[in-house]
């Protein structure tokens, strides 16, 4: 089974789910679905259902997931102090504006943890001593 099957019978996004939670792996899919099948413990039923009426009965290779993009922290943070929005800063990275969202929080966390860490008194070793 192709990449490129398995998105055109699912859709991209529920595709993108499957490879995801299975990509790497070979995956038997069931002739019909039962509730401790294990698609219908990993996705909704729906998908689930969906996965057995299009490759029922099958045994297959899932592919691997498409790997996350590689973002240029040095291009972000540059964008980011021109005061650009999410949306342009990904159509400028070529990247979602969810992977700027988190990249942004992340940035935004460690920038905070340094400054506490910064803050924080240090402690007298004879302090401690009773």
């Amino acid at each position: 089974m192709t990449r490129a099957e398995i998105i055109r019978r699912l859709g991209p996004h529920d595709a993108d789910r499957v490879f995801r939670a299975f990509g790497g792996t070979r995956l038997s899919i069931p002739a019909r679905v039962a509730l401790a099948c294990r698609l219908s413990q990993t996705f909704d039923a729906t998908l689930a259902t969906r996965l057995v009426l299009h490759f029922g009965g099958n045994r297959f290779y899932v592919p691997l997931a498409e790997p996350a993009p590689i973002i240029d922290t040095r291009k972000l943070k540059r964008l980011i102090r021109k005061g650009f929005s999410n949306a342009r800063i990904a159509r400028a990275l070529q990247c979602s504006e969810r992977t700027v969202e988190k990249r942004r929080a992340k940035m935004a966390d460690r920038s905070a943890n340094t400054k506490a860490d910064r803050k924080k008194p240090a402690i007298a070793a004879t302090a401690l001593q009773p």
